[in-house]
């Protein structure tokens, strides 16, 4: 009666980020289809006032169905109506948005920019950055203004939408409500293969 048990859910897909480094891109159906359902999660907890700050495919896990479950809320704050504060080395530089790398006030369109990351390493199973340590990163993206770049080949609306979420003003990217949109407007132009994770 004294013991105290955690039941956690299994996942069998694990990271999303140990898909990426493993297989390469997914093709472009199937890395549209699973940020829409990720999109519709991020824009749920964003509907709930919550802002997860830590946004990266390694806090992403896959389970059977391709269903995306969203991990480590360590650095989650509830956004109000007010700009959270950043003062805080915490977090992944790669995939974190510019004016967090400055520690200045963000709000929830931080998790937009690092959604766009993800989309980036979905479609081009490159890991974000490579080559770069954090402080390289921190100076290219917050001081430099630069951010990745698309290859030639992916959908146009996709490259577009990508670039929007990268938008150096944060007022200037798209909300998660907008994102879903585009991206069912592009998933009905081409159907998505139906594909199962097989655990290691």
């Amino acid at each position: 009666a004294d013991n105290v048990y955690i039941v956690m859910e299994l996942v069998e897909g694990g990271e999303l980020f140990d898909h990426v480094v493993d297989l390469g891109a997914y093709s472009e159906p199937q890395a549209k289809e699973v940020m829409r359902k990720l999109c519709a999660t991020l824009g749920f907890l964003h509907s709930q006032g919550i802002v997860h700050r830590d946004l990266k495919s390694p806090n992403l896990l896959v389970d059977r169905n391709w269903c995306v479950k969203v991990t480590d809320f360590g650095l989650s704050r509830m956004k109000h109506s007010t700009f959270l504060s950043t003062k805080s080395n915490a977090g992944t530089p790669e995939w974190m948005a510019p004016e967090v790398l400055r520690s200045e006030p963000a709000n929830e369109k931080s998790d937009i920019y690092s959604y766009g990351v993800i989309l980036y390493e979905l479609l081009t199973g490159k890991v974000p950055w490579e080559g770069l340590n954090a402080m390289q990163v921190v100076g290219v993206v917050a001081f430099q203004d630069r951010r990745l770049v698309v290859p030639d080949g992916i959908d146009p609306e996709v490259r577009d939408l990508m670039q929007s979420c990268w938008s150096g003003e944060p007022g200037k990217r798209p909300s998660f409500e907008e994102i879903l949109r585009v991206l069912r407007t592009v998933i009905k132009r081409t159907p998505v293969p139906t594909r199962k994770v097989t655990p290691s």
